[in-house]
């Protein structure tokens, strides 16, 4: 399942910001593969921000949810776009908490439609 990070409320304008973490085919990539994506820190926040926003705009039919990533105070740490989560494999439809839970803590996902407000 592909997946982005597109707005980072921890670390907002700083280098160590998580936009554009995740798994996606960027340009440069291998055509037709998708690839992991780390933290990107040689780019500028704005850079990353452009990018991120890039990625899910070129392709709007692969990121057909929209998803938070919390911790076990229910504060929101990462937001981002993914693909179809009502088809993943379990695993997959895990991977951005797996990255989260990891990088920062974060125990709680919240899935919802592209466009939907519940």
């Amino acid at each position: 399942m592909r997946w982005i990070i597109t707005k980072d409320l921890l670390e907002k304008d700083s280098v160590d910001s998580a936009v554009g973490v995740g798994s996606y085919h960027a340009e440069g990539d291998a055509p037709g593969k998708r690839s992991w994506h780390g933290r990107n820190r040689h780019l500028a926040p704005s850079a990353r921000d452009a990018m991120a926003q890039a990625v899910v705009k070129n392709s709007p039919e692969k990121f057909r949810h929209e998803f938070q990533l919390l911790d076990d105070d229910r504060i929101v740490y990462y937001q981002g776009f993914c693909g179809n989560v009502d088809n993943a494999e379990e695993a997959a439809a895990f991977a951005p908490q797996d990255w989260a839970a990891d990088d920062s803590g974060c125990t709680i996902s919240q899935f919802r439609k592209v466009g939907e407000t519940e």
